[in-house]
Formats: C-alpha cells, structure tokens, sequence
C-alpha cells in the first residue's frame, strides 16, 4: 500500500529541481495533506483512482473542466503526485505535451493528418487534435473500424455521444466538433473518402456571452494605475497590461513577444499571432516603449530568453498565458472596480479596445488586423457593445391608430 507522503516527498524534490519558488510549492500542501487525511479515514493507501472521488466528497468538483483558480490549483496537486506515482519527473505546463497513442490500424493515417496541421499550426493547436484523436482511435477499434476511411456517421454520432456524456463542458464538445470536421476534411481532400464527408459531424454551437464584456475608458486608467510600478515585477506587469490594454493583444503574443519584434526605428511591434498565425502589425507608442525600456533597464532579471517578458523565480524563463491573467485581474481588483457580472482578465481589455476602435469609426478589416483576427465575421462580434451606432439604427415606433383596447373595448 504507497504511502501518499513519500510521493509528495519526491513531488516536492522535482519541483525544487525545477527551479520553482518555495512559495509555489506550499500552495499545493493543504490540498496534499486533506487527501492525506482522506485516505487514512478510509485506511486506503493511495491510488490515482481515489484522487477523483477525494476531489468530489471534499470539494465537490466533478469530471468537468473548471475555470475556477482553486478547483484547478486542487486538480493540479493531484496531478503532480499522480505523475510522481507514474515516475514521471515534474513538468511546467509549457512543457508538457500530448503524447499520440494512436491504435496502429489507424497510426500512419492520423500522424500524416498531423504533420499537414504542423504546417499551419502552432504546437498548442497540435496538442488539442492529439488530444481529440486519442480518445477517437481507440473508439473507432472498438467499432471495428480499421480504416480510418471507413468512419461513418453511426461513427461519428456515437463518439460524438460519447464526449457530451463524459461530463466534458460545452466549449470542449464544441472544439471535437471543429476537429473531427477538419479531419474529414483532410481525408476528403486526400481521396481517402467520398465527398460531403464533413456533413456527418452533428453541429455544436461554440459557447459564447451575447455581448463582449468591456471596461470604461476610466476604468482602464484605473486598472494601470492600479499597478505599483516601483517594483521590477511590476514593471513587467505594466508592459503586460499596457500591450492588453492600449492594442488588444492576447495573453499568448504578450508572454510570446520577442525583442526582435520590435522595431524602434518604425516605431511599430510586428509579430504572428499566435493562436492564428495572422501577421500582425501595431503601434508601439511612447507609453508602451517607454515601460518596456523601464522594465528591461531597471526590473528583468539577467535572462537569456528572446522574450521581453520573463518569469521573475529562477529559471526566468518565458512566462505562462495565464499569468498575464493573474496580472490583469489583480490591477482589477485593486482598482476596486465592480466587476457587474463581467469577466476579468486580459480579454476583457481587448473587447474594450475593439469596441472603442468601433466607436471611433475605425473600418471593420482594420479591427480584424488590429486583433489578429483570421476574418472580419469574428471582429463583428463586438459590434454588440457598440450601441451607439445601434440606437442609431433603431427605428421610430408608429403611433398607435386604434385606442379601443385601452377603453375596454371596442368603439
């Protein structure tokens, strides 16, 4: 029966092998040692099992994916042990890739649909349709089918049903929906299967708010403001929070930004989106050079990454997307701005700047590149917060010809 101590003992090691703060690695002890507790009411040793029905008796988190920081920080010490109990060393999410473990019937069909979307795509992209045809291969071989060419949609229907009842959320029966139809697509186009293929993916419709949540042009002086400059992290923090707030750019090009981005000269910052590949062209004002000189001058710490923005605990490697996130809803809440029902975050500071670039009468396709966008249909989503142009749009309502109903009746 192991011991779970001995592998949060080993946890701790290769996270301190990993360069990680003391402080990091203590965030992860009270979940550790409720589990702990758990296990010995139960006078059970542990098992990467029981770590699921822990999480839902002690916390009441289920199957499904959160968006709560808690529930993932609870779901990731449980995570860590479980690659300890697998002796597998610890990893930074950055590093950590789907590995394919794909049925050998079908191996040289997915991995050759894979090196084509290696061709467009970054490795984030990859690790997602890994993800989704890890679970598709060894369903299809259930099914008896051997040629991925033989999908079907009796197929496609059941595997389908099979992810919406696995307790997955929507955005994720969303994503299989858009992968499956660029696989048949793919298998169309190589003459693997008939056309029309693409047809027998059932539609899922893409989570997503009526309307952008955005944040006044007073609130966002408030939200930089809010920000304590007089320190080196938080002079990176500035230079993130400025490239959301003034050009709308995404957690994944700010921590993906490189010195070599930027031409001072030209006084613009040019790079490839990272989640579209679309080249993207933006202003880099006095504001903005003058924090990113500020920061690297007086708060980064010495680092051989091409990156502007590194992590501040050694190694000081390239930051994580999420903690643009942690950045940007930190100065929200500081600034003690309500937050009204919307989202906090680095996002919500880009639908502002795209709603305020609507205000101002910027064209829709300059909007599109402004954020990267791989089409003008996405950019019109923000059209919504726009509403001054919509009341000006609306019509005026005719006067009421025949009163009888406010009498009683008839005249």
């Amino acid at each position: 029966m192991e011991v779970i101590q001995n592998l949060v003992n080993e946890a701790v090691w290769s996270m301190e092998e990993a360069g990680l703060s003391d402080g990091y690695i203590r965030s992860f002890s009270s979940t550790w040692q409720a589990f702990d507790d758990w296990l010995v009411e139960r006078g059970a040793g542990y098992s990467p099992e029981l770590g699921g029905s822990f999480l839902l008796e002690a916390y009441g988190i289920g199957r499904g994916g959160s968006t709560v920081s808690m529930e993932r920080r609870r779901r990731r010490a449980l995570a860590i042990i479980r690659n300890c109990h697998e002796h597998e060393p610890y990893r930074r999410v950055e590093d950590r890739k789907y590995e394919s473990f794909f049925r050998e019937c079908h191996e040289a069909d997915l991995d050759e649909f894979l090196d084509e979307l290696k061709k467009r795509y970054s490795d984030s992209t990859i690790c997602a349709y890994v993800y989704v045809l890890n679970k598709l291969s060894p369903y299809l071989e259930e099914r008896g089918i051997n040629d991925i060419a033989d999908i079907d949609a009796a197929a496609v229907m059941g595997f389908m049903q099979q992810v919406s009842e696995s307790g997955v959320g929507q955005q994720l029966v969303y994503s299989t929906t858009s992968k499956l139809r660029r696989l048949l697509s793919w298998l169309e186009s190589t003459g693997r299967i008939g056309p029309s293929a693409v047809d027998i993916v059932p539609k899922a419709k893409a989570p997503r708010p009526e309307s952008p949540d955005t944040y006044t042009d007073e609130e966002v002086e408030l939200i930089i403001g809010a920000i304590d400059t007089t320190s080196p992290t938080g002079k990176r923090n500035l230079v993130a929070c400025l490239l959301a707030a003034r050009l709308g750019m995404r957690s994944s090009d700010i921590v993906g930004l490189r010195f070599d981005n930027l031409s001072w000269k030209e006084s613009c910052i040019s790079f490839a989106s990272a989640k579209t590949g679309q080249p993207t062209v933006l202003p880099l004002t006095n504001e903005i050079g003058t924090a990113i000189i500020s920061y690297v001058k007086e708060g980064r710490p010495e680092s051989s990454e091409p990156y502007v923005l590194v992590r501040h605990n050694p190694p000081h490697t390239r930051m994580r997307p999420a903690i643009v996130y942690d950045i940007v809803s930190g100065a929200m809440g500081r600034a003690g701005i309500a937050r009204d029902g919307r989202r906090r975050g680095p996002h919500a500071l880009r639908a502002s700047v795209a709603t305020r670039m609507m205000g101002s009468g910027v064209p829709l396709p300059v909007i599109t590149r402004t954020l990267s966008h791989s089409c003008s249909d996405t950019s019109k989503f923000y059209l919504k917060a726009d509403l001054e142009p919509l009341r000006r749009c609306a019509l005026d309502v005719p006067p009421l010809v025949n009163t009888w109903w406010m009498a009683g009746g008839p005249r």
